[in-house]
């Protein structure tokens, strides 16, 4: 009988033992598993949250001066608003480099066209420059903030930001100051320059093309019919003397 008894409780402890290790197996393979789920929703896309974009797509040259510092914010600063820095990724920190050095860039093609420009297409393009001045130095501040929040290393900190903000606060007013002209870039410009100097080359083509066709034409032809008029002129023989004197008389 005591034998019985001790064989029942050792039969009981085992399932029991086996219970708890079953339970315990599941439960770690749930957690582990939950763990991989969360890391991989809460994982970004390299550049999903600043994506790279063309100069000409995110340029704020075009339009009317005045809301130069919003529309550049829109661009560099707002589609990192209440991001958590962890979830900010090189991918973004490397467009967003690029995108504001692709800004400072586009200054001297701005230069180069105002050379050219004149009257009230240069004020709209010096307004246009304005515009992309304050743009760039948005994106830069946004570069060396964002770098200092992620503890990435820069040189010299606190002085380019007091020179970047300097510039930015002076272009700002400038921009403020413009509010309603019109503005354009340089895009703009050298597309509309190009059209008109393409449709021009095509005018003075097929207007010198039938002019001197047409011209040189009548004239070559004009010339040979006086040609051919002289030399069949000085062909015909002249009348002798003596055959007339040698008709009879009726």
């Amino acid at each position: 009988m005591n034998s019985f008894l001790m064989m029942a409780s050792m039969s009981v402890l085992v399932l029991l033992l086996l219970s708890n290790s079953f339970h315990s197996f599941v439960d770690a393979k749930s957690t582990s598993a939950s763990k991989s789920d969360s890391s991989s929703s809460s994982g970004k896309k390299t550049g999903e949250i600043f994506p790279f974009r063309k100069y000409e797509d995110f340029q704020i040259s075009d339009g009317v001066a005045g809301q130069a510092f919003e529309n550049a914010g829109k661009v560099f600063v707002e589609p990192f608003a209440g991001v958590p820095l962890e979830k900010i990724t090189k991918g973004d920190m490397d467009n967003l480099l690029k995108m504001a050095r692709t800004a400072r860039q586009n200054e001297l093609l701005f230069n180069q066209a105002l050379k050219k420009a004149k009257g009230s297409n240069k004020s709209a393009l010096a307004a246009g420059k304005i515009a992309n001045k304050v743009l760039k130095l948005v994106g830069e501040i946004q570069v060396i903030e964002l770098q200092k929040k992620l503890n990435i290393k820069q040189v010299d900190v606190p002085a380019k930001l007091a020179e970047h903000q300097k510039k930015l606060t002076k272009n700002t007013k400038v921009d403020r100051s413009n509010k309603g002209k019109k503005m354009v870039s340089y895009l703009s410009t050298s597309s509309s320059s190009s059209s008109s100097s393409s449709s021009s080359s095509s005018g003075s083509g097929s207007g010198s093309g039938s002019g001197s066709g047409s011209g040189s034409g009548t004239g070559s032809g004009s010339e040979k019919t006086k040609s051919k008029s002289k030399s069949k002129t000085k062909s015909k023989p002249k009348p002798k003397k003596e055959e007339t004197k040698a008709t009879p008389e009726a």
